[in-house]
């Protein structure tokens, strides 16, 4: 391997900046301006949305071009390309596209197997790497204990610590030996918080012993285990932080004092993305830069915008030239990101099957090992005709992909031999009438209620409990968040199962139907 040393003193203070630049943009090839950047000064690397990817093939094709614009560069270094593919709800690599679709870290929780849970990291590893994607923005290590949380919710393993440290510290080691830099998130912890951090500033007041028991301690697990990166959360923390409304990324007594110092941690650290609106809000794209590296951040990430990318980058660069901020400081974190780009080989293609029979095998594996029942077992399984309610599960949190098809959950149903008509609603329940929903079921009828965001749309609720008064059993089925389940006293069954993901609607109409008898065991 070269020496990261060398290569990053003879680097210009531009070069050293570009390195710290982690930078999305739109479309399904690389921008002619992009391209430009790259081999001009070099970049730290590149972030990958749904919005990049097509393909498997178009995949490879793009991130080639990124590589090969690096190549270009006068360090020829490779470009960190990421991604958050975490599973469950937030998949940017989709079964639509070619890829498998891992159920979500809340399944995990629920099968409770960390050798399962790096089992999935490792098949998630294998295809992104296949597609030269080698930094995963995974896994989310926030311990889920706000029923409310709007943006973690299925993202985390559970409302444990040590479930969550667990599993979380087997999925770092799964991505890691697949040759994916994993990145532990959302530091110090953003999974006790009501508000979407890319809506507004979430605040946590748990005192520093809370803290340490709860939302630190998977961080530390992680660090144990040598995780390569850490992304830190937009969330303010009055026990961390002096400051009135200073969030954890721009604190440095959050990032150097305690990430650095305290924990004792040598990896990179990268910001959420610092267009997210618990930043700029309050903050430009040039103070929240330089806030950024005062406070000891090694990579800023901003996944949208060219003119706010260029702006925090020619910040850093004018920091330096006016003495605001120190050379030293941008080598420091130069040599960090150099480092960890050639232990993982970031520039070589490490090639997998993708989407393939054995891949799709382990993500139902994951599937049937978490669907929940949380109770009604002995209802089960369902009768030869069903009615099937389900609101539109589209979008809950920004970071989401939206995904409405249940068809797998359906035709596993009546593969089944279960005649099951299926009835499409809005979220709030606008315009359904029980009457109608009633007459479908038939009297003493079974109805599938596929609850999706239950908690903020009452009316879900409503009309399940005016359908179990008319004489139908209801069986609720929590599609996302088990939490929905509590809105549904009137249901003979509840059933949890994580996400829409196709292994887990094909693994939920197993239980329903009898062929499985489940085993997931409730996570928070």
């Amino acid at each position: 391997m070269q020496d990261p040393r060398s290569i990053v003193a003879a680097m210009t203070v531009e070069e050293k900046a570009a390195q710290m630049m982690f930078v999305g943009f739109h479309g399904a090839e690389m921008p002619q301006q992009y391209a430009e950047w790259i081999e001009r000064t070099g970049l730290g690397g590149i972030i990958l949305f749904t919005r990049n990817v097509k393909s498997v093939e178009q995949t490879r094709t793009l991130t080639d071009a990124i590589q090969a614009a690096g190549a270009r560069s006068r360090h020829a270094l490779p470009l960190a390309v990421g991604i958050d593919q975490e599973g469950g709800t937030v998949v940017r690599l989709s079964e639509a596209a070619g890829y498998t679709h891992l159920p979500s870290n809340m399944a995990l929780g629920a099968a409770g197997d960390a050798a399962l849970a790096y089992r999935a990291a490792r098949v998630m590893a294998a295809e992104m790497r296949a597609v030269g994607i080698n930094w995963n923005l995974a896994p989310a290590l926030d311990v889920n204990n706000n029923a409310q949380n709007p943006v973690i919710g299925v993202r985390s393993y559970g409302a444990l610590p040590d479930l969550v440290s667990r599993l979380g510290s087997a999925a770092v080691l799964g991505y890691q030996a697949g040759g994916v830099a994993a990145c532990a998130k959302h530091f110090p912890g953003h999974g006790d918080t009501a508000v979407d951090s890319h809506a507004a500033l979430p605040i946590i007041r748990h005192q520093r012993d809370r803290l340490d028991e709860v939302e630190l301690a998977p961080f530390r697990e992680a660090i144990a285990v040598s995780v390569d990166s850490i992304m830190t959360a937009h969330v303010f923390f009055p026990a961390l932080e002096t400051e009135e409304g200073r969030p954890a990324t721009l604190s440095r007594n959050v990032i150097t004092g305690l990430l650095r110092q305290e924990l004792k941690y040598e990896g990179i650290i990268t910001t959420d993305c610092l267009e997210m609106k618990a930043i700029a809000n309050t903050y430009s794209p040039e103070q929240t830069a330089l806030m950024a590296v005062e406070a000891g951040i090694d990579v800023l990430l901003v996944s949208h915008t060219w003119e706010k990318q260029q702006a925090m980058f020619r910040a850093l660069v004018e920091a330096v030239h006016s003495g605001r901020i120190t050379e030293e400081r941008l080598t420091e974190s130069a040599y960090r990101i150099v480092r960890m780009k050639l232990a993982r080989a970031m520039g070589a293609n490490l090639p997998a099957p993708v989407g393939c029979a054995e891949h799709k095998a382990l993500a139902l594996e994951v599937a049937r090992q978490a669907v929940t029942v949380a109770w009604g077992a002995d209802q089960l399984p369902l009768p030869k005709r069903v009615l099937m309610v389900l609101p539109r599960a589209v979008w809950f949190a920004q970071v989401e992909d939206s995904r409405t098809v249940l068809a797998d959950f359906i035709d596993g149903l009546r593969s089944a031999g279960i005649e099951a008509e299926s009835v499409d609603c809005p979220l709030d329940m606008q315009g359904v009438s029980v009457d109608d929903l009633a007459r479908g079921a038939g009297p003493g009828g079974t109805v599938v209620f596929g609850a999706a965001g239950a908690a903020r749309n009452p009316a879900q609720a409503e009309v399940a409990a005016a359908l179990a008064a008319a004489g139908c059993r209801v069986v609720v089925v929590a599609r996302r968040l088990p939490y929905d389940l509590n809105a549904f006293p009137a249901a003979v069954a509840g059933i949890a199962c994580y996400d829409d993901s196709p292994p887990m609607q094909r693994a939920l109409a197993e239980v329903l139907t009898g062929q499985l008898q489940a085993s997931g065991r409730l996570p928070v």
